[in-house]
C-alpha cells in the first residue's frame, strides 16, 4: 500500500560523477538520513567479542587501533557454526573418515 523512494543527491566531482543518499521518501513524508559511526566497543560486538575483551584492548590503544583490530578478527560465531556445520557433514559422511 505505501510508497518508497530514495532521495540522491549528485555533483561532479573531479572526473567522475558523486552520488549521495540524502534520505528516503515513504508515502510522500521525506525523512533525512543520519547515519553515525559505529563505536569501537559496537565493532568489537559485532565481531562477538565479549565486553571484557572490548575493554582490556582500549586500556592499551587507541580508538583508531580498536577499529582496526574489530576490522582484522574473523567473526567468531560464524566460523564456529562452519566448523560444527562441517563436523556434521564429517560424521555422516563416511567418505571423510
Amino acid at each position: 500500500s505505501g510508497q518508497m523512494g530514495v532521495v540522491v543527491a549528485s555533483y561532479e566531482g573531479e572526473d567522475k560523477q558523486v552520488y549521495h543518499v540524502a534520505g528516503v521518501l515513504i508515502d510522500g513524508q521525506f525523512y533525512r538520513l543520519r547515519i553515525r559511526r559505529i563505536t569501537p566497543k559496537e565493532c568489537f560486538r559485532l565481531q562477538g567479542f565479549p565486553d571484557w575483551a572490548f575493554e582490556a584492548a582500549r586500556k592499551v590503544s587507541s580508538n583508531s587501533q580498536l577499529y582496526k583490530q574489530a576490522g582484522n578478527s574473523v567473526t567468531v560465531p560464524v566460523i564456529a557454526a562452519i566448523a560444527q556445520k562441517l563436523k556434521e557433514i564429517e560424521e555422516k559422511d563416511e567418505s571423510f573418515k
